[in-house]
């Protein structure tokens, strides 16, 4: 629904302003989730956050990679 074509700058695509255009009362997850493009964004940064976390916890308690890392993966829900 939008689009970055350069740093800086967001430009809101045909299927946006179709959206738009149907004058939803809110944007928010659950108007998002009907969209499998926004589906696919949202898992794909999910997990790259996930992965953040995870090396941020591990390199703030100096763990090594291997068996001490393990225990830093979040459970899933």
């Amino acid at each position: 629904m939008l689009t970055r074509p350069q740093r800086g700058h967001v430009q809101i695509t045909a299927r946006g302003k179709e959206v738009l255009a149907e004058r939803p009362e809110r944007v928010d997850m659950q108007l998002l989730s009907r969209f499998d493009d926004y589906l696919d964004y949202w898992a794909r940064t999910n997990v790259t956050v996930r992965l953040e976390v995870v090396a941020q916890a591990m390199s703030a308690s100096g763990a090594r990679a291997g068996r001490e890392g393990a225990d830093l993966l979040p459970t899933p829900r």
